[in-house]
């Protein structure tokens, strides 16, 4: 039996961090205007063999960033960093919402929280006729965390992963919680 270790020990985690810090507005703003003044600077000294390294630049380590956090990051194909770590094999689309919890203190809540605000989890509650914040605020009125007839979340995800494993599938994703 797994434990719900960590999602700050996972490659979701990582990828989530980096998705915010190099992909936000203030990032694209400095890029932008680094390529703004070095290309003033190029046309002004009419050396446009440093702008457009430079500008070459910007654009391969976005790329180069990008490539990683979506293919190396997100990878299901990836092995488990931590073998007992519930949070390292959920999908990344539902893990991204666990962000903010921390190890050790997952609640039933914040689990359908995350399955139902992930895109799969969202087409799974529409193709259902469900509205998913509706649906995600019926299940917190529930107060599941407090209800002692539930089996602990550790079985419950531990039921899960046997689910994704009779599925054949690579990851536990919001469909499965669901």
């Amino acid at each position: 039996m797994k434990d719900f270790y960590s999602i700050y020990h996972t490659r979701a985690f990582l990828s989530n961090i980096l998705d915010k810090f190099i992909f936000n507005l203030l990032s694209y703003l400095i890029s932008t205007g680094i390529i703004v003044f070095f290309g003033i600077l190029a046309y002004l000294s009419g050396n446009y063999l440093l702008a457009f390294i430079i500008i070459i630049t910007i654009i391969y380590i976005y790329t180069v960033a990008y490539w990683f956090i979506v293919l190396k990051l997100r990878s299901d194909s990836d092995e488990f960093i931590i073998a007992n770590n519930y949070a390292e094999i959920l999908d990344y689309d539902t893990a991204q919402y666990l962000v903010g919890y921390f190890a050790q203190n997952l609640s039933y809540i914040q689990l359908v929280e995350a399955a139902a605000k992930s895109k799969r989890g969202q087409i799974i509650l529409n193709y259902m006729g469900l509205v998913p914040e509706t649906f995600y605020t019926k299940v917190k009125e529930l107060n599941l965390d407090q209800n002692n007839n539930l089996m602990p979340i550790n079985e419950f995800l531990d039921r899960v992963n046997q689910t994704r494993i009779e599925w054949e599938e690579k990851r536990i994703g919001s469909h499965t919680i669901l």
